[in-house]
């Protein structure tokens, strides 16, 4: 492979070695800097402040991208952005807490689009709160393929107009062909850190399950393209809600999953979730409490088609016991209960005589 070939394949995985005028190139295309870029006629005092900021953002594209982006919007200087820049940098919370050369230009990447991203966050705030609020919800959420139809709007704010006013400060990216948004990484990332700086971070995921556990369609085929498409976001919320978040919504939403992931003969993830269900039944209903018991039960015969006969029978044995206590002897409920624990009892027993011999 020929050293130059080799050279430009490097700086295409670390943008931030970018030559100085590839990022100039980038700032053009954008024709956010207009004469002070494109004329060859550069303003002098301008050149000084162009440069350091190119050294400031680390020649990333992203960042100069949203830079160029937020100076045009606003019609300001360069050197009144570096002010902005300067002001927000001593804001952020400084993680270079690492030692080697690559993790420090990794962490040069993440804090240039973290600060550009929060300096135009701001700005979104103050014009357009409701804009501010879609991307806390997609910071809680996978931050590709997410539904326009899940953003949260108002009717002050139609989600139209929420989602042009992002892409133009360049946080957001579109994709019109799939009725969908999404962020780049450093973005998503940049975000997260900001509402957990906040104590905003918990209440956002609570948001966030409220939001998709509403809009989550049933398990029917029918509806297969497009709980496929949620069940990224839902897996993403639910993963980061504590144990303390009792919540009706959490329930819901790994109620709807669950029946999802079975249908789509993801098992072991369906499992999971069911027994989340089953968890939050019991911290909120009593044992004898026939919808706690339709559960357990339901659970138990997963678990025998899931092959872990161990934890099936265990877990009818209860509800058997319970019951046997609270329904007529001829319930249907208490009948089937016990028609299953007798039929895995015996699978058992013929799997053990078939072995012996």
């Amino acid at each position: 492979m020929a050293a130059k070939t080799a050279e430009k394949i490097l700086d295409t995985r670390l943008p931030n070695r970018l030559e100085n005028e590839g990022a100039k190139e980038t700032l053009a295309r954008r024709e956010s800097f207009g004469d002070t870029v494109t004329n060859n006629n550069v303003d002098v005092e301008e050149e000084r402040p162009r440069k350091f900021l190119l050294e400031e953002l680390s020649y990333l594209p992203l960042a100069i991208t949203q830079a160029a982006a937020y100076i045009k919007r606003n019609k300001i200087s360069i050197s009144s952005y570096l002010d902005l820049k300067f002001e927000q940098k001593g804001k952020t919370t400084n993680l270079s807490n690492r030692k080697s050369e690559q993790q420090l230009r990794h962490h040069n990447a993440d804090m240039a689009v973290a600060i550009t991203t929060l300096i135009s966050l701001k700005d979104v705030s103050r014009q357009n709160p409701m804009a501010a609020n879609c991307l806390f919800f997609m910071a809680r959420v996978d931050r590709k393929d997410v539904l326009v139809q899940l953003l949260p709007t108002a009717p002050s704010s139609p989600v139209k107009t929420t989602v042009d006013l992002l892409s133009t400060y360049a946080i957001l990216i579109k994709r019109p062909a799939s009725s969908a948004v999404e962020l780049h990484r450093l973005v998503h990332l940049a975000i997260r850190n900001y509402l957990q700086e906040r104590a905003l971070f918990y209440q956002w995921n609570q948001i966030a399950i409220g939001i998709l556990a509403k809009k989550f369609p049933s398990a029917s085929y029918e509806n297969r393209s497009k709980w496929r498409r949620l069940l990224p976001h839902a897996i993403c919320a639910l993963a980061d809600s504590s144990v303390e978040q009792r919540s009706d919504s959490i329930y819901n939403l790994y109620s709807r999953i669950w029946k999802c992931l079975r249908v789509d003969g993801r098992n072991r993830e369906a499992m999971d979730c069911f027994e989340r269900c089953d968890s939050w039944r019991k911290t909120t209903l009593d044992e004898t409490h026939p919808s706690r018991l339709v559960s357990q039960h339901a659970l138990a015969v997963a678990y025998r088609v899931n092959g872990q006969v161990g934890k099936a029978v265990k877990l009818l044995e209860t509800v058997v016991a319970i019951k046997s206590t609270t329904l007529d002897e001829t319930h249907s409920d208490r009948l089937a209960s016990e028609g299953w624990l007798a039929y895995i009892l015996r699978e058992l027993h013929l799997g053990t005589r078939i072995a012996q011999e």
